[in-house]
């Protein structure tokens, strides 16, 4: 463990959700921290911290081996974090705050375009020397070869305008510079993530198989009555339907890629998954790729 109190300067809020804040430093910009703000109690934020460091090392991991992005536990003052914290409501009940320390996969960008609701590109628009891209996509949910794509009959059913599907990327990797045709991206960045997907061994391919590993061995969202019906391999598989997908493109140094946003989900859950489960079947809404 390591313990750190005022040795950096202020904490700057770099992002949030709505069961973490993503924390960043001036004097130290390569590196961001992950601090859950999921519960009202900062303590119970803690346990909830160490818990799931427990689960990614121990389940998640496994799964996604070297994709799933390295994170180092870091025990915070809580005077250092006071002001973040309060902002986001949290009850400041411990004198420490528990983080996740991990490496910024956008380090170096200054430029960011959302092209989608579950993508982004960012670039350094003001380097000529650097030409390198970092591609943030959500894949969501895997759909096999004939069956009802779920992630494209959700965009469907919300009316959101997006025509294509990740799904598809590892079948039709040629496609990706038609769907990003406006993004201005360099013919290069095309060519080798065409030789990247074709890889079965990229970021897509491993995720998707760790998805189908687990989803034969639950129950339809739709058969859920209770907390008591989400087995933790029900849990792990909807933190994987969820995960966020890094990958780095430089023409010197070739791709890489990190899979983010691995915790654990809250059996909780269970009603509000159901729920849209079920307004997706009584839409009838279907897409076949």
């Amino acid at each position: 463990m390591t313990t750190e109190s005022d040795a950096l300067s202020d904490a700057i809020l770099v992002n949030h959700g709505n069961a973490n804040i993503i924390i960043g430093y001036a004097d130290k910009t390569d590196r961001l921290e992950r601090c859950c703000v999921r519960f009202r109690s900062l303590e119970h934020n803690n346990i909830y911290t160490l818990e799931n460091l427990q689960f990614i090392k121990n389940e998640v991991f496994p799964l996604l081996d070297d994709f799933l992005i390295t994170v180092k536990k870091i025990e915070r003052n809580v005077n250092c974090l006071a002001t973040l914290l309060t902002k986001f409501k949290v009850d400041l009940d411990s004198k420490v705050v528990q983080v996740l320390e991990m490496e910024n996969l956008t380090y170096g960008m200054n430029s960011v375009v959302t092209v989608d609701h579950f993508t982004k590109v960012h670039r350094n628009v003001s380097s000529d020397c650097s030409r390198a891209v970092v591609w943030e996509f959500k894949p969501k949910w895997l759909a096999q070869y004939g069956e009802n794509c779920r992630n494209c009959a959700l965009n469907r059913m919300k009316g959101r305008d997006i025509s294509y599907c990740y799904n598809m990327v590892l079948s039709r990797p040629k496609e990706l510079k038609k769907w990003f045709s406006t993004e201005q991206l360099p013919s290069q960045f095309f060519s080798d993530m065409e030789k990247y997907f074709e890889n079965p061994k990229n970021v897509l391919a491993t995720l998707y198989g760790a998805q189908r590993k687990l989803r034969n061995s639950v129950p339809p969202l739709t058969d859920l009555t209770s907390q008591n019906d989400v087995s933790d391999i029900l849990a792990l598989l909807m933190t994987l339907r969820d995960v966020t997908c890094f990958v780095r493109w430089d023409p010197q140094c070739g791709i890489s890629a990190k899979i983010v946003d691995v915790d654990s989900k809250p059996k909780s859950k269970w009603s509000q998954w159901k729920a849209q489960q079920e307004k997706l079947n009584a839409s009838g809404v279907q897409v076949f790729h």
